[in-house]
């Protein structure tokens, strides 16, 4: 609106019309309206005037000068001629003259009269636009001369009254309000009016169309949570008839008679495959199918029988773990000799493979939905039955729940060599794989080793409690008998529990642009109380805030596939602003709290050749990373980072990128490795990751050379216990050697440059292995201290697949039997260099009791809420020096020779040691030992030589003084092999000295002549003079010598107020007036 340039406030009772900028007033009150050159003409006509007038207006008349022009309808013609401004005769911008009807006629007032009560200006919905959702928000910014009464503020639809959310609070100068009711479909009139506090009154109009039907849009190909190793794959699908253009993954597709078709790429993993309809009005609806690319070969190891075992059962259980790096939700396959197995949770199973009499070959073949396979093979021997034997006779192969106890119990059959039952033999039942425990009636307490004596009919029955980790075969259970060859293994599955929570997976903390489906899904993840993936639960995604939609609507329902994920794609709606986008994953029956929640930033695209990238990069002490490279490929140049860290890149290109980090080029003397990442930008935006990038530094003294003929052992400073093992010449670099350095560093939890997946954190340490990209295989072996886990429990291990931007589950970890550690199961580990860690583990709870059993031979405490009695403790019952070993062997107390052990010592000067030699202590000779020394004098010392002191000359002894006939002659007596001689000695003896105050010295020369020498330390007696001369005779340079000495003096007076004192040399005295301050004054 064009505004006056000198304000002159209008009286209310004015009435009147300002052309340009028209001001006009009914029943006291003051209105703008802009009104311009309507026509065109140059002029504006009354008519043009009229219509410009408020609607409720019906006519009002116009005067010119002094005659009345008379009434005016709105669209009327006009009563008299047209008004056309002084000078040029244009009515330009900015121009406003003011037509006055008064008492005494009408006259005109030039614009810089005219001012302006107060003003309102829509600002959204823009006027013209279209409008994507049925309750936009309303904003408006409004002015006045005096003072704003918000309270008047009030919003029309179509001429009718619109009431707003009563959160709507009115600020100084603008407001946002929502309107209660949904508008409707179509083109829809919105009118604001505001007042003043005089009663001055405003409004503006904005005339827009109101769009949320969605187009109907479906991918027919191909099918949602489909598996190929294919690159690209065709993608073809129905949309409705108002859809003006269909883009898939970016490509832009042929759109035919209602259907469809494209073809887009397929990167490694899983690949959302987004079709999105857009229609005239900017409204898009979308349509997904998800489709894994998997090139890689299922991993698969057989973990029972083991390799070479020996069985006399006709049957085997086969188990093992097998692990699809890209799965797509789908499950390999395992056979057996032909014989499919049961496959769950990594885990597969076999219960009862048939085998002939003789060598046996267990062959394993996993295969995944792409075709992908991976093998694994034992031998293992059926012989013929001889002497006792064991068997299984139920309980074998049953289902459950994880974590509850197994309806059957586990039974096995003791018999002799004739096929008896033999009583009171005792069973020992070993939980081998898991966590669950063992129990003789179901009842606590649970062990995972128990002893169970044979019926008369030679049964031995124990009851399983399964572990906490679901899988086929992932519980199993060992039977044996002392002094039988062999045993019987049992086999569980076991399947995940109730839901009880969903966990953020995939697709928090997003940023895309309004309108538009973000680039990665949003993934949640339901798991049981155990942590493990429940599959078939149907989770609803909720839209919370900022307008959104799932398939087009606000809310929409996904089925968990077998790995326990749900996923959905999000539209992003209107509303802009930081987190400004939620929604919320749950479950029916799911405790409140115990949902996944997302959030995402929408912003409005802008011009794409303005895009640009900022972010800022940091150790993981959160100091910059200054000089740093940071690259984009397409970007129009690479930026290097600040004294700050910070960087920003101009020129990216719109979309997916790869935003790459190199800190070698950064003058800190540290050495960093480098990072990627892949992001999504928005056009004519400056985009950021949403988080600082903070970047360890390595630390060279984790760092050593792998790829060569030795197994090498990495250890991390600062954690003890932490090892990664790398086999020798299993390395392959980036650049093809097969030989290299490799360190290990610690990250810690909340410095892991990219989300840890499950939405939470890894159990510590994380780790970071580096160079990136270093191929491993086999497998690097992880050792990890444990962190509160139980015996057996299985967690999973996952790494940053560069490749695939993202964490992927690499196989599986086992808590060892002593608690202490968490290892990497056989054929599993790192497989690439990266970042890594081991998945959450589930928090441990306090034991009902103390956990003691009793038994020397077992280690006892409480983890998990279990009690647990670890057999095979060190013990030590016998006396130190025995030549004994005390230990425990499957729970009981052993006693053997110890030769190793280490007797008490009856001496260490006899020449001898003692040692155990079968069990019995005994002495050998000991020539290290060092007998005592009968003389230090006699040019001989004593050695152990074969167990027996000796003589050996010592030359290294000197012979007592006392047997030094003269002290003054130069000569001395020393030890020549093993007899004292006298040699000249002119460097330890003296001659006789002449005088001790003539200020020399006699010494010894070379060849023992006696000269003089100068000695200072001498002190001749006091020179010529009485004491008290202040002169003093020393030595000095072989000479004596007169110096001044400042000596004290004998006072000739206590009462002459003056002291007697040297200066100098000089005998002198100074006023002493403390002798007697009342008569020598001050």
């Amino acid at each position: 609106m064009g505004e006056p340039q000198r304000r002159q406030r209008v009286p209310t009772g004015f009435a009147g019309c300002v052309i340009g900028t028209a001001i006009f007033a009914l029943a006291g009150a003051a209105e703008a309206r802009s009104v311009g050159d309507l026509d065109g003409s140059g002029s504006v006509a009354l008519a043009d005037a009229a219509i410009a007038l408020d609607r409720s207006v019906r006519e009002l008349p116009f005067s010119i000068q002094d005659s009345t022009i008379g009434d005016v309808a709105p669209g009327g013609a006009g009563a008299g001629g047209a008004f056309t401004p002084a000078g040029d005769g244009r009515v330009d911008a900015g121009d406003a003259v003011v037509l006055v009807l008064g008492a005494s006629g009408a006259y005109a007032l030039p614009s810089d009269d005219v001012a302006f009560p107060v003003t309102i200006e829509i600002l959204a919905p823009a006027d013209g636009v279209f409008v994507l959702q049925d309750r936009p928000t309303f904003q408006v910014r409004y002015s006045a001369e005096g003072t704003v009464d918000l309270t008047s503020l009030a919003f029309e639809l179509g001429g009718a009254p619109a009431a707003v959310d009563p959160a709507c609070a009115p600020g100084a100068t603008t407001a946002r309000c929502a309107p209660v009711a949904a508008l409707p479909q179509g083109e829809v009139t919105l009118r604001a009016f505001i007042r003043d506090t005089d009663g001055n009154p405003a409004d503006d109009y904005a005339t827009f169309v109101v769009d949320t039907a969605p187009v109907a849009i479906a991918i027919a190909s191909p099918a949602d949570g489909a598996i190929t190793d294919a690159t690209s794959v065709l993608v073809t699908g129905t949309v409705g008839a108002e859809a003006e253009s269909v883009v898939v993954d970016g490509v832009s597709a042929v759109v035919a008679g209602g259907v469809f078709s494209t073809t887009v790429p397929l990167r490694e993993g899983a690949n959302a495959v987004v079709a999105v309809a857009t229609k005239a009005s900017g409204l898009v609806t979308t349509a997904t199918a998800e489709v894994t690319r998997d090139p890689f070969a299922p991993i698969v190891r057989i973990e029972a029988p083991a390799d070479g075992a020996t069985t006399t059962n006709a049957t085997a259980v086969v188990a093992g773990l097998v692990n699809d790096v890209v799965t797509g939700g789908a499950v390999p396959r395992v056979f057996v000799n032909g014989v499919e197995a049961s496959v769950a949770n990594g885990a597969f199973m076999v219960p009862d493979l048939p085998l002939k009499r003789g060598p046996n070959r267990l062959y394993v073949w996993a295969v995944d939905a792409a075709g992908n396979e991976g093998t694994d093979a034992v031998d293992i021997v059926r012989a013929e039955p001889a002497g006792s034997r064991i068997r299984v006779l139920g309980g074998n192969g049953q289902a459950g729940v994880a974590s509850e106890l197994l309806a059957d119990p586990l039974e096995v059959m003791v018999e002799d060599e004739a096929g008896n039952p033999l009583f009171g033999r005792v069973v020992v039942y070993e939980t081998t794989r898991g966590d669950g425990m063992l129990s003789p009636d179901g009842a606590e307490p649970f062990s995972r080793r128990l002893r169970v004596g044979t019926s008369s009919a030679g049964v031995a029955e124990a009851r399983f409690r399964l572990g906490t980790s679901a899988g086929g075969g992932a519980n199993r259970v060992r039977a044996r008998v002392d002094g039988v060859d062999g045993g019987v293994d049992f086999c569980f599955t076991s399947a995940a529990g109730a839901p009880e929570k969903a966990l953020m997976s995939m697709g928090d903390n997003q940023r895309g642009a309004t309108g538009q489906p973000l680039p990665v899904p949003l993934e949640a993840l339901v798991v049981d109380a155990d942590g493990n993936p429940a599959p078939g639960v149907d989770v609803t995604f909720t839209v919370l805030r900022g307008g959104g939609w799932i398939d087009g609507a606000g809310s929409a329902a996904r089925a968990t596939r077998a790995d326990g994920i749900a996923r959905a794609v999000f539209t992003l709606g209107t509303d802009e602003g930081l987190n400004g986008q939620a929604v919320a994953a749950s479950f029916a029956g799911m405790a409140e709290g115990a949902g996944a929640s997302f959030v995402a930033t929408a912003v409005a695209p802008g011009d794409p050749t303005d895009t640009r990238f900022a972010g800022v990069v940091l150790d993981n002490t959160r100091t910059a990373i200054p000089g740093a490279t940071v690259s984009i490929p397409g970007a129009a140049a690479e930026a290097a980072t600040d004294d700050e860290g910070r960087f920003e890149i101009a020129g990216v290109p719109v979309g997916h990128v790869h935003l790459h980090i190199d800190p070698s080029t950064s003058p800190r003397p540290e050495i960093f490795p480098p990072l990627a990442f892949e992001t999504v930008t928005v056009a004519g935006r400056t985009n950021t990751l949403g988080m600082p990038i903070q970047i360890p530094p390595l630390s060279p003294v984790n760092t050593k050379t792998v790829g060569g003929d030795e197994d090498v052992t990495l250890t991390m400073e600062g954690v003890p216990g932490f090892e990664v093992t790398v086999f020798a010449h299993s390395v392959t670099f980036a650049d093809g050697s097969t030989e290299g350095p490799v360190s290990v560093n610690q990250v810690h939890l909340d410095k892991v440059p990219m989300p840890p997946p499950l939405g939470t954190i890894f159990m510590p340490p994380t780790w970071t292995l580096q160079p990136a990209g270093v191929h491993l295989d086999p497998p690097a072996r992880i050792l990890i201290p444990n962190n509160g886990l139980a015996p057996g429990r299985v967690i999973e291990l996952f790494r940053f697949d560069h490749d695939l931007f993202r964490f992927i589950n690499v196989g599986q970890a086992t808590v060892t039997e002593d608690g202490l550690r968490v290892v990497t199961d056989e054929g599993f580990g790192i497989t690439r260099t990266g970042w890594g860690g081991l998945g959450p583990p589930t928090p441990p709870t306090t034991c009902a009791s103390s956990c003691d059993d009793g038994n020397p031979c077992t280690r006892d405490y409480c983890q998990t809420g279990f009690c647990f009695h670890i057999f095979d403790v060190q013990v030590d019952a016998g006396a130190a020096g025995d030549c004994k070993k005390i230990f425990c062997e499957n729970g009981e107390l052993m006693e053997v020779n110890d030769d190793t052990d280490a007797p008490r010592q009856a001496s260490s000067t006899d020449c001898v040691r003692q040692i155990c030699q079968n069990g019995t202590p005994t002495t050998e000779p000991d020539d290290a030992e060092t007998p005592p020394q009968s003389s230090p004098n006699d040019c001989f010392r004593e050695i152990c030589s074969g167990g027996s002191v000796t003589l050996e000359p010592d030359d290294s002894e000197e012979p007592s003084l006392a047997e030094d006939a003269d002290e003054f002659d130069c000569m001395r007596l020393v030890c020549e092999f093993g007899s004292k001689v006298l040699r000249p000695a002119p460097d330890k003896e003296s001659p006789m000295q002449t005088s001790e105050t003539d200020c020399m010295a006699q010494l010894f020369d070379p060849d023992c002549d006696v000269v003089d020498v100068p000695n200072d330390n001498e002190f001749p007696p006091d020179g010529p003079g009485p004491d008290g001369d202040c002169r003093l005779i020393i030595c000095q340079n072989g000479a004596r010598t007169e110096i001044a000495w400042d000596e004290p003096l004998t006072q000739t007076s206590n009462s002459d107020c003056v002291a007697n004192v040297c200066l100098s040399g000089i005998p002198s005295t100074i006023p002493f007036p403390q002798e007697d301050p009342q008569a020598c004054g001050p």
